[in-house]
């Protein structure tokens, strides 16, 4: 006679319990852990480059002589401040795809800011006056950031 093998409902629905609970180890472990820490990785260089550039329309606009003439430009060694303050953070500007930074609309609302602070800020010669472009290009970037949780 064959030999009959009595196993306990209890000890099935453990086995079933110690399976589902390794499934879930494992998503975690190769797929949802490091998605999401990939992506605060993401949000954090965009707050940093964000940051920097806030920081650089921030800089005094000063007369400086560039070529043949005088012109209102931010203060060199401002931009150079700022600039090496986000090197200072390490970041690798390769470390991350342009899918990766595109996935919402910052790069595009700061573009946009930008070029339409520096449209509506030329003279008749078609030169931008920066007296009042980067005061507006900072206001336009300070509204941006009620649209980007991350960037607080």
């Amino acid at each position: 006679m064959a030999a009959e093998i009595k196993v306990k409902k209890k000890t099935v629905y453990l086995f079933i319990a110690v399976i589902v609970i390794l499934l879930i180890a494992v998503y975690l472990s190769f797929y949802y852990i490091p998605e999401v820490t990939q992506a605060n990785k993401i949000k954090a260089y965009k707050t940093a480059m964000f940051e920097s550039l806030v920081c650089q329309y921030s800089c005094p606009v000063i007369e400086q002589i560039i070529g043949n003439s005088t012109i209102l430009a931010p203060q060199v060694q401002c931009i150079q401040n700022c600039t090496q303050e986000l090197r200072a953070k390490g970041y690798n500007e390769n470390e991350f795809s342009n899918e990766d930074l595109l996935t919402d609309n910052l790069l595009q609302d700061t573009i946009g800011v930008i070029d339409s602070c520096r449209e509506i800020n030329k003279d008749n010669l078609g030169s931008t006056n920066y007296t009042i472009f980067f005061p507006c290009a900072l206001q336009g970037l300070t509204e941006i950031r009620a649209n980007y949780t991350y960037l607080d």
